[in-house]
């Protein structure tokens, strides 16, 4: 089950990246402290990995490491999608899809490391934190996929698709993304 959930955090992360109101993340009780310096590079997440196909490097991660590469990324992927939101330049695909892909790349490693081993291999902090993480990762999610100045950027992709000369690979992301904010409530 919970091969799942990681799946499904994943999918909705390709399809839907975004902006968390720093509100929702002082708002709860037990919030990752974020902080405004840079992810310290000791952390084994703070960098990709030079290993082949960027493997994780597993003998250098210790348990704490997961919750300053959680807080670091999600406070750096709502930057990203700040910037995006608020690019002066009408939406296109680069500058709104493909610069959303690319956006939470440090949340990605540590997200994809983490909820791998915590579903194969855990330990009583790795589920402690697993279950602070769990609604501030939703809140991070959820502001994305509610911000209306992005939604109004995939929104006007979604309604100009059929002028934009996409490839077919190009055009079911624009469709994909516009879709799953709907579906989260965009547009109520």
């Amino acid at each position: 089950m919970r091969a799942t959930l990681v799946q499904e955090f994943v999918m909705l992360k390709r399809a839907s990246l975004g902006l968390l109101g720093s509100v929702l993340m002082l708002a709860s009780a037990q919030a990752v402290e974020i902080n405004s310096k840079s992810l310290p590079g000791s952390n084994p997440f703070a960098r990709a990995s030079m290993l082949p196909y960027q493997l994780p490097q597993f003998d250098q991660i210790k348990d704490s490491d997961y919750a300053p590469a959680f807080a670091h990324g999600m406070a750096e992927q709502r930057a990203e999608i700040l910037t995006i939101a608020n690019h002066p330049a009408p939406p296109s695909f680069d500058n709104t899809l493909v610069a959303m892909e690319r956006s939470g790349r440090l949340l990605d490693r540590a997200s994809l490391v983490f909820f791998n081993l915590s579903s194969s291999n855990t330990n009583a902090a790795m589920q402690k934190l697993e279950a602070r993480l769990a609604p501030q990762l939703a809140a991070h999610h959820d502001a994305i996929l509610l911000d209306d100045k992005l939604f109004a950027r995939v929104d006007a992709l979604y309604r100009q698709r059929a002028t934009l000369d996409l490839n077919p690979e190009q055009l079911r992301l624009v469709e994909r993304y516009h879709t799953n904010f709907v579906r989260a409530g965009a547009r109520l």
